[in-house]
């Protein structure tokens, strides 16, 4: 299996040589490490053929390791597209319980200015009471 160095590959990928490096942590490239340096390795039997809906007469190049990044790409993209949905239904989640903790948070003021309410009158009955209104804040983002 050929092997490059990272600054070439870097170089051929118009990438830069800590996006490759990362790319290596990550997974998403194969490395080996000889001397001191990092080559990453192009697998051919990892080569696999591209097929485009939008342009059905395209051929991919022949340029080593393009099939790869090809392949690596996509699969980084569909691992990108599951976390997006997982993170959707997490926000959603997360909003409908803060939701909720709002509500609960509106209803115990309310019984607590109640309770008040009840002291007041029971220590001072001839003094007027001082009505306290909650009102909620509009959401600005809406």
């Amino acid at each position: 299996m050929p092997e490059i160095t990272v600054r070439e590959y870097a170089k051929r990928f118009n990438t830069s040589v800590q996006s490759v490096y990362k790319r290596i942590k990550r997974g998403g490239l194969k490395a080996v490490e000889r001397n001191g340096q990092k080559y990453v390795v192009i697998e051919d039997e990892d080569v696999k053929p591209v097929e485009s809906g939008l342009n059905p007469g395209f051929k991919p190049s022949t340029q080593p390791g393009l099939m790869e990044w090809l392949d690596y790409m996509a699969k980084e993209l569909d691992r990108l597209q599951e976390e997006n949905a997982k993170l959707f239904k997490e926000n959603r989640r997360l909003a409908k319980k803060l939701e909720k903790c709002g509500k609960q948070k509106e209803e115990v003021l309310l019984s607590y200015i109640q309770e008040l309410k009840q002291l007041q009158l029971a220590h001072r009955p001839n003094e007027e009471i001082i009505e306290a209104e909650i009102k909620k804040k509009k959401n600005k983002h809406k």
